[in-house]
């Protein structure tokens, strides 16, 4: 028989209790009440009424709008499927417990002329898309390549998880694993991210230029001066993308990934170069090796989660 020691507190916060299920309350001889899932075979019991409080919390506010075409239905469809693909995800690989819901309003141009005198003044450049923080919005243009469209909206997306729920993500991590959710994929109860053929062969292109930055200096890198070299073309984020995608290829990796978003969600500004050693299973060595490794691999890998 379940008992209930601190049931009253149940009756708050609704943790816990199936739906269907029935609490009965009685007082024995003594005059001490009782609480049991099933009634006392020799005592008066009274069913008890569960208050259950009801929570209008969701994990994501989505409005999607199609400037200069008209949206099919099936995209839409697909839009809303990988949104929700990247936050299982983050809520269910990455175990990133919030109860914040992350405004997701997705603005599409149909050129890419459009887009850009649409985000006049927001800095866009040549970018294929941008989460605009301060009006939660995701802006970003029609493709001739559809797959590179959805994939754009769900790099927006975890930047846009981020924002929310992460505000002191290191900009190498924060672009890294928008990297990754591009090619991010639900199937059943297993999440696939699938190959990244453009970041492999630029990741091969920027090592036979000899132009990829040490792993020691990257990771020390202030937030701000990683924008920096980025902006100016040293190829940081396809680097920082094919890096976390390299650590989401193994246990150890994949435990140090959670390890600092953990951190920096609780506000630590530590370089991660300083976790590494701490946290990375062999330390930088080891870390250095992996990576020889992972530029050397001969074609881009499917993660499996």
């Amino acid at each position: 028989m379940m008992r209930f020691k601190y049931l009253p507190l149940l009756f708050l916060i609704g943790i816990g209790l199936d739906a269907t299920a029935k609490i009965y309350t009685w007082k024995d001889s003594s005059g001490k009440v009782h609480y049991s899932d099933k009634p006392a075979p020799d005592q008066a019991s009274s069913e008890v009424e569960l208050k259950v409080a009801s929570s209008d919390w969701k994990p994501y506010d989505i409005e999607i709008v199609a400037v200069g075409f008209e949206l099919e239905a099936d995209d839409k469809e697909r839009i809303l499927k990988d949104v929700n693909a990247v936050y299982y995800f983050y809520h269910q690989r990455l175990f990133l417990s919030s109860y914040e819901t992350v405004p997701v309003n997705i603005k599409i141009y149909a050129t890419k002329k459009q887009y850009q005198l649409g985000l006049k003044g927001h800095g866009v450049g040549s970018s294929r898309g941008v989460f605009i923080p301060k009006e939660n919005q995701i802006a970003l243009y029609l493709r001739k390549d559809k797959e590179g469209t959805f994939g754009t909206i769900k790099h927006e997306t975890s930047h846009a998880i981020a924002h929310t729920s992460m505000p002191y993500l290191p900009s190498w991590l924060n672009e890294g694993l928008a990297e990754n959710m591009e090619t991010v994929a639900k199937r059943g109860s297993e999440v696939v991210i699938g190959p990244h053929q453009e970041n492999y062969r630029n990741l091969q292109r920027l090592k036979k230029k000899n132009r990829l930055m040490s792993l020691k200096k990257m990771l020390q890198l202030p937030s701000h001066r990683w924008r920096s070299h980025n902006r100016a073309g040293a190829g940081l984020q396809t680097q920082t993308g094919e890096l976390v995608r390299m650590l989401f290829s193994s246990h150890s990796g994949r435990t140090f990934v959670n390890k600092l978003i953990r951190e920096y969600k609780h506000g630590d500004r530590t370089f991660a170069f300083y976790h590494v050693s701490d946290s990375y299973f062999g330390g930088m060595k080891i870390l250095n090796d992996n990576w020889k490794k992972w530029l050397n691999r001969s074609a881009s890998q499917v993660i499996r989660f």
